[in-house]
């Protein structure tokens, strides 16, 4: 390798690590599309804040059956929602904490549901045996709703549900979504 290639690829290394250090979320508007609407997604953020009740959204089980949030929601039991896929470098460093909850809450009171939004369903099944995810695990039917029912613009993003189905808190990641389910979730 001559000099003129290594400093390219150092500054193309350069470039994607400070990108994905300075973005602490996989923007999924890059993998897929909310048509540019940025006032579908505001509204979809004021209709699924805190305190509102949960929208549905259609979803697939990791057997191919059809399914939806309200399969999951308002049944009763606390639900944290983690939006995720496998090509997100943070959701994938994330699954240690979630790992950490469903250990410490499994047939508790709180219900960990992944919704994946890889296009490819191979590369999500491989990620959630590399990685031992092993909370119950769906798949999102329309892409575009992740962003224009719950106005997620990024991923990892999380959604703590209450036993009622409303929405308690979204966006906690790492410690402060241990800290946050430890003192809320009894």
């Amino acid at each position: 390798m001559n000099k003129i290639t290594a400093f390219a690829l150092c500054a193309i290394l350069a470039i994607s690590t400070a990108s994905f250090a300075g973005n602490k979320s996989g923007n999924i508007s890059g993998n897929y599309s909310n048509n540019g609407n940025d006032d579908v997604v505001k509204q979809a953020l004021a209709n699924t804040s805190e305190g509102k009740m949960f929208a549905d959204l259609a979803l697939t089980t990791a057997d191919g059956k059809s399914a939806k949030l309200s399969d999951f929601v308002g049944k009763g039991k606390y639900v944290l929602i983690d939006f995720w896929a496998s090509w997100c470098g943070w959701c994938i460093k994330e699954m240690p904490t979630l790992a950490k909850l469903q250990s410490e809450y499994k047939g508790k009171k709180l219900v960990i549901l992944g919704v994946n939004l890889d296009k490819d369903k191979n590369a999500a099944v491989e990620a959630v045996k590399k990685h031992n995810m092993i909370w119950k695990q769906v798949y999102i039917n329309k892409i575009d709703d992740v962003s224009t029912v719950y106005g997620v613009r990024g991923i990892p993003e999380t959604i703590l549900f209450a036993p009622d189905g409303k929405i308690v808190k979204r966006s906690l990641r790492g410690d402060e979504l241990i800290d946050f389910i430890h003192k809320n979730v009894k």
